[in-house]
C-alpha cells in the first residue's frame, strides 16, 4: 500500500509444525501496542463466534539472526552454560556488542532456543512464506491503495477460511508419524544396541555401546570419566 502502513499476519502452528492463517490487520506501526491491538481483535472474534479461548504458548515473530549454536540449545541448563561461555570468549574483543547481547538477548529476550518450546517451529519460514503467497497470487506485488486493499484482506481471509470446509487444509492436534519413521524406531527397538550415559561436568554425554561388548561401570556423579575401548575385541 502506498501509504506506508504494514500489514500484520497471525497464525499458528499444529503439531506437525505446518502454519495456519488467523487473520490479518493493517496497523500505523509494528510496535507493541499494535500487535496487542491485533491479539486482542482475535481474541475477542474468537468469543463472538463461542469459539475455544487462544491462549498462546509461545510467540515467534521477525527477529535478528540468532546465534546458531546457542539457538540450537534443548533445554536452559545448556543454553544458560553455552551462553556464558560465548560470553567469556568474545568480551574482551566485542564489549560493547557483548553488553548488547546481554542486555537484548540473554535478559530481555532469553527464550529464542529450541529448547523452549518442543513440537514449535525454530523459524518464521512458514509465515514469510504465506507473505510471498499474498504478493504473488493476490496483490501482484503492487502498493494498493488503503481502501482497495482492505476489500481484499477480507477476500484472502475468507478462502483461508473455505480451505478447511472444503478439506484443503487440516489441523493437526497429534503429530504424524511417517512410516519411515515407524519403521526406524522398530528397527532401533529390535537392534542390539543400549544408551551409556556418562556424566562430565554438568553435561550428560549419551553413548551408544553393543550389549556385548559393553561392561557395567559404577561412576562417581560429578567424575571425569575417561572411557577405553578393546578394539581387539571388537
Amino acid at each position: 500500500m502506498w501509504q506506508g502502513f504494514p500489514v500484520l499476519i497471525v497464525g499458528t502452528t499444529d503439531l506437525d509444525r505446518r502454519f495456519h492463517s488467523l487473520g490479518m490487520a493493517v496497523c500505523s506501526n509494528e510496535a507493541t501496542q499494535d500487535f496487542r491491538f491485533l491479539f486482542r481483535g482475535l481474541q475477542e472474534g474468537v468469543q463472538k463466534l463461542n469459539l475455544e479461548e487462544i491462549n498462546p504458548e509461545f510467540l515467534i515473530s521477525d527477529g535478528a539472526d540468532a546465534i546458531q549454536s546457542l539457538q540450537t540449545a534443548q533445554n536452559e541448563r545448556i543454553f544458560i552454560k553455552a551462553s556464558n561461555l560465548f560470553v567469556k570468549k568474545w568480551l574482551k574483543k566485542q564489549p560493547r556488542f557483548i553488553e548488547y547481547f546481554q542486555n537484548e538477548w540473554l535478559t530481555t529476550h532469553n527464550e529464542w532456543y529450541e529448547g523452549v518450546g518442543h513440537f514449535t517451529p525454530s523459524t518464521n519460514n512458514a509465515l514469510e512464506a504465506t507473505n510471498n503467497v499474498i504478493k504473488k497470487e493476490n496483490t501482484l506485488r503492487e502498493r494498493l491503495l488503503l481502501s482497495r486493499f482492505k476489500v481484499l484482506a477480507f477476500e484472502i481471509v475468507e478462502k483461508w477460511s473455505k480451505s478447511y470446509e472444503r478439506g484443503l487444509k487440516q489441523y493437526s492436534d497429534k503429530q504424524t508419524i511417517s512410516l519411515e519413521l515407524w519403521t526406524s524406531g522398530y528397527q532401533w527397538v529390535k537392534s542390539n544396541k543400549s544408551i551409556l550415559s556418562t556424566e562430565c561436568d554438568n553435561l550428560v554425554i549419551p553413548t551408544l555401546v553393543e550389549k556385548e561388548k559393553c561392561r557395567k561401570v559404577e561412576i562417581s556423579k560429578g567424575k571425569n570419566v575417561e572411557i577405553k575401548i578393546d578394539k581387539s575385541r571388537m
